[in-house]
């Protein structure tokens, strides 16, 4: 925070300049903001000679921010229209003849940009699609820039994935997202912004963010149980989460990891409804024994009961009974199926029959209920099944494939895309990858030594992007480890911040928040994949290999300023 303080015999300039700046404002407050064209088309100003920047940086400094933000104007997102009238708006600009100036190349790119957005608001791709090429002729050779790929480069690419939708070419779009998520690997935003719309290969997005953040690792499992040929891989990681004790919060998508002392991990400990979904996804593969043990835990877990009786943690798990009815039915069902199974797998096909038959019509639509109900149907012809046995299997497996991850989306998605989708990244704005200085260097990472055997790691780049400050903070986890002798590491604990800071007067604020950056914290254990300790051990599949991560960001962030 920057405090601006004057002693006494200091204050009569300053408020000369404040008179000043009065004057040469006038009556401002009093007059209505009416947004000119190019805010409505993109949200930014129209481009202003050098000379009104200067005007209006002395004023803001003069008046100490008293005044509010008379820089010249950025960002005014809440006058951006919507759909046809930015479309119109965005014509206009474009047809002014000011971006004629080889110099405003990166507005007029952004300008197309945004009428390409507009465009699928009235959802037409065609002329989207038009406007995205049209960009690639702006760009020229800029568009070679490694950084400019990264980042703009990408952001287009997504633009053509969601135009091509709307052209009705799933194929074409499919591939442009999947492109877009290969192509920044350690972006948390890339791979939700890819998550929300690839049709197939979303595993691979998946494993990328459960990478970053544990938090998903339900949604990762999920989504590995809806791909054909990954029933065992997703068996074995329902068991990871509860023998992790793995539990999911019931008022959010999000879920919690319970890293505790080994001689603590009790599976009773896990929530119900993920030890029924360990269950059936361990007697889908013929893992009876397990699933048996895991449903029976469930049904002891959803009526608070303990497996230790007596003792405190049983009498605390009995206060805090975490049983309603939307979870007892969901272990029922889960029951059923986990039995169903059971029979299947030992001949009994009339058995498997009447345990499903016997569940309601509304059973929850999950993969291991449609991969039963599959085989069971290759044993009865069309005029014997009822019940659950008469569902269109393959209209199901479609529906189930088209839902959307539980990842939070915005109620104005393609509106989001302005602020989410990647801007340009140039090399000289891009924070050196050093260590901090104390007092005269901010930027940069610094990292400690916890309790616990981990490692935090922190990364300050008061002007890169967000995307670039979490690589950095990436390739440092990576460096750390191969100097600890670790072929791996696994993010425990990861969170991001916007650093802001504004001005004081005598302990009043004075100015409005500046943008000072992005901080990117993590907590990492530096592991051997092939040697895993027993508290990790849920984390398994999420060790990223350290020397794979040095390699794709250490050519692009070491030594850059060298290449300048």
């Amino acid at each position: 925070m920057l405090v601006a303080t004057f002693g006494e015999k200091s204050m009569f300039r300053p408020f000369s300049i404040l008179i000043v700046c009065l004057v040469l404002v006038g009556c401002r407050e009093g007059i209505s903001y009416k947004p000119d064209e190019w805010v409505k088309c993109d949200g930014l100003s129209s481009p202003k000679p050098s000379g009104i920047g200067l005007a209006n940086a002395v004023l803001y400094t003069g008046s100490l921010g008293l005044l509010g933000n008379q820089m010249p104007e950025g960002a005014k997102q809440y006058f951006r229209e919507k759909g046809e009238n930015g479309v119109v708006a965005c014509t206009q600009v474009l047809e002014s003849g000011v971006l004629d100036n080889e110099s405003y190349w990166l507005r007029h790119i952004n300008i197309l940009k945004a009428r390409a957005i507009h465009s699928l608001e009235n959802g037409d791709g065609n002329a989207a699609l038009a406007d995205l090429n049209a960009i690639d002729v702006v760009a020229g050779n800029r568009a070679d820039d490694i950084f400019y790929q990264r980042s703009l480069g990408l952001s287009l690419l997504y633009l053509k994935g969601l135009s091509y939708q709307e052209m009705n070419k799933p194929a074409k779009a499919n591939n442009a997202f999947q492109k877009f998520s290969e192509r920044r690997p350690y972006s948390r935003n890339i791979q939700f912004l890819a998550l929300m719309k690839l049709s197939e290969g979303r595993i691979n997005a998946a494993n990328r963010v459960v990478q970053l953040d544990s938090n998903y690792l339900h949604m990762y499992v999920t989504l590995m149980e809806w791909e054909l040929g990954q029933e065992t891989k997703a068996a074995d990681n329902w068991a990871y989460l509860v023998s992790g004790q793995f539990y999911r919060k019931s008022s959010f998508q999000h879920t919690n990891i319970r890293n505790i002392n080994d001689s603590t991990l009790i599976i009773g400990q896990t929530d119900p409804t993920t030890l029924g979904r360990a269950a059936i996804s361990a007697a889908r593969v013929n893992r009876m024994e397990q699933a048996n043990k895991w449903i029976k835990q469930a049904k002891y877990n959803l009526a608070g009961l303990s497996q230790k009786k007596g003792n405190r943690d049983g009498i605390l798990q009995r206060l805090q009974r975490i049983s309603s009815s939307s979870n007892e039915d969901k272990i029922k069902y889960q029951e059923i199926l986990v039995k169903a199974y059971g029979q299947y797998f030992v001949g009994d096909i009339e058995g498997a029959r009447a345990s499903l038959t016997s569940a309601p019509t509304n059973f929850p639509l999950w993969a291991p209920l449609l991969a039963l109900v599959e085989k069971l149907q290759q044993n009865f012809p069309l005029n014997q099944r009822q019940g659950i046995l008469e569902l269109d299997v393959k209209s199901k497996w479609e529906e189930l494939s088209s839902q959307g991850v539980s990842i939070k989306k915005d109620d104005d998605f393609l509106n989001s895309l302005f602020t989410r989708l990647p801007s340009l990244e140039r090399k000289s704005t891009i924070n050196s990858y050093s260590s901090k200085a104390w007092f005269f260097k901010q930027n940069g990472f610094s990292e400690k030594a916890l309790d616990d055997g981990t490692h935090q790691i922190e990364f300050l780049g008061s002007s890169s992007t967000i995307t670039v400050v979490d690589e950095m903070t990436l390739l440092r986890a990576a460096e750390l480890a191969m100097k600890a002798s670790k072929p791996g590491f696994v993010i425990v604990g990861l969170n991001n911040y916007e650093r802001k800071i504004y001005s004081t007067y005598n302990g009043m604020r004075v100015s409005p928040d500046r943008h000072a950056g992005y901080i990117t914290k993590i907590k990492v254990a530096f592991i051997d994949p092939l040697n895993i300790p027993k508290k990790w051990k849920v984390h398994k599949g999420r060790i990223f290999d350290a020397e794979k991560v040095w390699h794709d960001l250490a050519p692009i962030y070491l030594n850059i300023k060298k290449n300048l």
